[in-house]
């Protein structure tokens, strides 16, 4: 029996988990999903790469506007722990490919973090009108550690003194203050 189904290669599975930190990307969950197996040897994966919009026709978030092989590519994949993976294609999912791929991005720039040693907690998306006025230190947007900014976000300041539009930083670690 044919399958009509544009799954990922190996390859591809690879690049997603490693990708994700092998580390599940629902927000909130994080949970670890590769590590040794209680025998001396071997491991165990409980992570799977999950398609943003489905390998085949009738599927969650099927986009018949795919190819086949942008279906079957790493940017429409996202790395799950089992739960969350039967969850997110569960009949009474309403996740939609956005929100899907705004989590895949939030998850990824967590895990560039952490591998720098910064430890975020969250990543915020930052969008809409940022005003402020005044006198002395006006910011229009302070933004304190991982962010995400939409396109179409717009910053100002005005006043008088020390006028910044956007600052963009991380809070300091204690050993750095």
């Amino acid at each position: 029996m044919e399958r009509n189904r544009d799954d990922f290669a190996q390859k591809v599975k690879t690049e997603i988990a490693k990708r994700a930190g092998y580390m599940c990307s629902w927000p909130g969950c994080g949970k670890l999903t590769e590590g040794p197996s209680s025998k001396p040897t071997g491991a165990v994966s409980i992570g799977v790469a999950s398609h943003i919009c489905a390998a085949s026709p009738g599927g969650p978030r099927y986009d018949p506007g795919q190819t086949p092989g942008e279906r079957a590519s790493a940017d429409n994949g996202m790395w799950l722990c089992q739960d969350h993976a039967h969850l997110i294609d569960a009949p009474a999912s309403a996740h939609s490919a956005d929100q899907m791929r705004q989590w895949k991005r939030q998850h990824e720039v967590r895990v560039r973090m952490d591998l720098a040693g910064q430890r975020p907690k969250e990543v915020v998306e930052v969008a809409g009108e940022h005003i402020a006025t005044g006198k002395g230190n006006v910011t229009g947007l302070d933004i304190q550690g991982p962010a995400i900014i939409k396109p179409g976000t717009r910053s100002v300041a005005e006043g008088e003194g020390n006028i910044t539009a956007t600052r963009i930083g991380y809070p300091r670690r204690k050993a750095e203050q």
